[in-house]
């Protein structure tokens, strides 16, 4: 009698049937259209101002999502409409979601939910869904040793496309929600001292006076990529680091964060400051 190998099979018959419809669905939506006319999208926010150039410009994306990431991207969809649900149910006739707000012309985007909370007041609010990695380093989370260091928070880009939308709307809060894909051991859980929520999700709140000095700075660095543009000239490779600070990408490289999850990396190797479009 012959027994199944460990093995798993390359090209799964069965388990890839999910797969191939959500990339089958990636292909006939094409890419997502911006909440109004506008040269950006909030969604991009923080990203490497060559790569908002190339956008700008309709290039063509040379290095398109893969499966694994249209996988990643439909399931965070799914969760969000789920998030929606609950929140227009929790308080009634007090949310409105997937709200379409604009800087001028520069840029546009869509609020995960509009809540007018009875305490806080307006509040945009914004989810983010994480692996296990990107979980572990918004609540400082060290699983080997088993203990728990200084929280990074929702990232740099999270906290730029929250606050755009949330000075849009003159809120008063911006609150950023993240959701882990891969619950914290109960064991590590009781270690650490983390409750049911902790091990599976976290969230900030961001008053004015923070956001509103990070959506001002995204806005000069966009309105400067938009006069490169306008000037028939590709930007530098420059985008927004953890702390806020403007980070210059001498080269593109498959081996360097950002440019290996870039959509226009193989243009961007291709292509040098200061040559015309």
């Amino acid at each position: 009698m012959t027994r199944p190998s460990d093995h798993p099979v390359r090209a799964p018959l069965f388990t890839g049937v999910l797969f191939e419809a959500i990339s089958d669905e990636y292909e006939a939506a094409g890419i997502k259209a911006k909440a109004a006319d506008t040269m950006f999208r909030h969604s991009d926010a923080g990203k490497c101002s060559r790569a908002l150039a190339y956008d700008a410009l309709g290039v063509p994306r040379s290095d398109p999502m893969d499966l694994a990431g249209q996988w990643v991207t439909w399931l965070g969809s799914r969760l969000h409409e789920y998030v929606q649900d609950a929140l227009m149910l929790k308080y009634p006739g007090l949310v409105e979601c997937e709200v379409k707000v604009q800087h001028e012309d520069l840029t546009s985007g869509h609020i995960d939910a509009v809540i007018q909370h009875p305490e806080l007041g307006k509040v945009a609010y914004e989810l983010k869904t994480k692996g296990s990695y990107g979980f572990d380093k918004a609540v400082g989370l060290r699983r080997k040793s088993w203990k728990q260091e200084s929280p990074e928070g929702s990232g740099m880009g999270a906290k730029i496309q929250g606050a755009l939308n949330a000075s849009a709307i003159d809120a008063d809060w911006l609150v950023i929600g993240v959701i882990g894909l891969e619950a914290v051991s109960k064991g590590m859980a009781d270690k650490i001292g983390f409750n049911d929520y902790d091990r599976i999700c976290a969230e900030w709140h961001y008053p004015r006076s923070e956001f509103g000095p990070w959506a001002a700075a995204e806005l000069d660095r966009l309105r400067l990529v938009a006069v490169t543009v306008a000037a028939e000239m590709l930007p530098q490779r420059t985008y927004v680091g953890d702390e806020g600070q403007l980070v210059v990408l001498d080269r593109p490289s498959a081996d360097t964060y950002p440019c290996s999850y870039c959509s226009h990396l193989g243009n961007c190797t291709q292509s040098y400051y200061g040559e015309s479009v």
